[in-house]
């Protein structure tokens, strides 16, 4: 659209045409002047007449042109308007052709540089030298982190290497590159660095064999970490969750998960720990699964469970302790064995199940509360487990709690004293085997 120019300003009146009004009021003037001196004696009178009837007539003129020209003006303003704005969205117009132009070639120099560093990272990835390995890891970090978009797809390939099998042959250079990767996660996962972060960020680390793998502080959307074995001390320390998952993992050493937090669903199934596992002050927001887990030592000291926690068949070669754990759903031991476990101020507010499990005596209940009645086999005449109630109460919700042990293991019953909110679990036999 070529740009438009304004036409030539309109002309203004003829000078010439000023001088023929001004004669044309003499001459009207003097033609006025002689019939009114033939016609009236008085001469002066008629040149006086004569004289303001040429000036009335100037006047007239003089109003008209003026009115003349500010009209002229006025037109000639808005015709100048006119063409500026048009003038103006023209110039926007090819302005942002321009950007236009100049955005497609930028995202296609940065197309060609992605594909570029991409097709040079999986090169450097494939390499037999741990070194150009490394480059390739650190090429794709910054490659990320410069673009966002691609931040999910860098991560996609950081850990389809490190769920890559290592054979004895690698050596202690494989596990140097494999470090590097574990600490791109954990530099770019932790949310307590914003410039760093890369955020809604899913992990699939299904099957990866990973060696002191820290991503305390972390926020994830999603984790799988199905059958992954982790070597040495693992540490997810004030980790935000969204799903994740452990089915199958196994911890070799030392874990700890202190006052993170699952957001979804937490499932532990059939996970074994060789080693202390701390879940101290964790919360699951919802359904905590530890069924047929293999615990050594496990303390889950003033940890909440809003929803359902699962540890059927679980086992406890170890100490595991619960000292101000509140579980606010069901709790289900069902099954379950354990060497030495601990209850001290635990609080059930949904039904807990401890029917056929295998503690070894004794099992303390200190300072506990149950918000339901829970339930309880009596010991067989194989194994006999051995209950500890100190200062244990349950809510007396029914009257039926006043006189029966419903669910309470033999030798232990209910305080009857009327009144009270709750009931003291307390004993009734004196047989020194309870």
């Amino acid at each position: 659209m070529p740009q438009v120019q304004p036409p030539p300003p309109t002309k203004a009146p003829n000078p010439r045409w000023m001088w023929v009004a001004a004669l044309g009021s003499i001459t009207v003037a003097a033609a006025v002047t002689y019939w009114l001196w033939r016609s009236t004696p008085e001469v002066r009178g008629a040149f006086e007449v004569g004289w303001k009837i040429g000036a009335g007539v100037l006047a007239i003129y003089a109003t008209w042109l003026g009115a003349r020209r500010i009209s002229l003006s006025e037109r000639e303003h808005q015709r100048q308007l006119a063409a500026d704005d048009h003038n103006r969205r023209h110039a926007e117009a090819l302005l942002t052709r321009q950007m236009a132009a100049d955005e497609a070639l930028r995202q296609d120099a940065i197309a060609r540089q992605i594909t570029d560093l991409s097709s040079k990272a999986s090169e450097q990835l494939g390499s037999d030298r741990p070194s150009v390995r490394i480059g390739g890891l650190t090429d794709l970090e910054r490659l990320a982190q410069s673009h966002p978009a691609l931040r999910q797809t860098v991560v996609d390939r950081i850990c389809a290497y490190l769920r890559a099998s290592v054979t004895a042959d690698d050596g202690e250079s494989e596990w140097d590159v494999r470090e590097t990767a574990q600490k791109i996660l954990r530099r770019h996962l932790c949310s307590a660095i914003e410039s760093t972060y890369w955020e809604n960020i899913s992990l699939n680390l299904r099957g990866a064999h990973l060696l002191d793998f820290d991503l305390r502080l972390s926020t994830t959307l999603s984790c799988d970490f199905d059958n992954a074995s982790f070597d040495g001390e693992t540490v997810f320390e004030g980790s935000l969750f969204g799903s994740a998952s452990f089915v199958g993992a196994k911890f070799n050493g030392t874990c700890f998960w202190t006052k993170a937090e699952f957001t979804s669903h937490a499932n532990f199934t059939e996970c074994s720990f060789s080693d202390v596992a701390g879940f101290h002050a964790t919360h699951f927001t919802h359904e905590a699964q530890f069924r047929l887990a293999q615990f050594n030592r496990v303390h889950f000291s003033n940890a909440i469970f809003d929803m359902r926690a699962d540890f059927r068949q679980a086992s406890f070669s170890g100490t595991s302790t619960y000292y101000g754990t509140v579980f606010e759903d069901f709790v289900d031991f069902y099954g379950s064995t354990s060497e030495v476990i601990e209850f001290g101020d635990t609080l059930f507010k949904g039904t807990a199940d401890f029917r056929r499990v295998k503690f070894a005596p004794p099992t303390l209940f200190q300072g506990v509360k149950f918000d339901s009645t829970p339930m309880f086999d009596p010991p067989t005449t194989d194994t006999r487990n051995k209950f500890e109630f100190t200062q244990s109460f349950v809510r007396a919700r029914e009257s039926k709690y006043q006189s029966k042990s419903r669910g309470l293991p033999q030798g232990w019953t209910l305080d009857t004293t009327p009144g009270s909110k709750y009931r003291e679990i307390i004993r009734s036999s004196a047989d020194e085997d309870y």
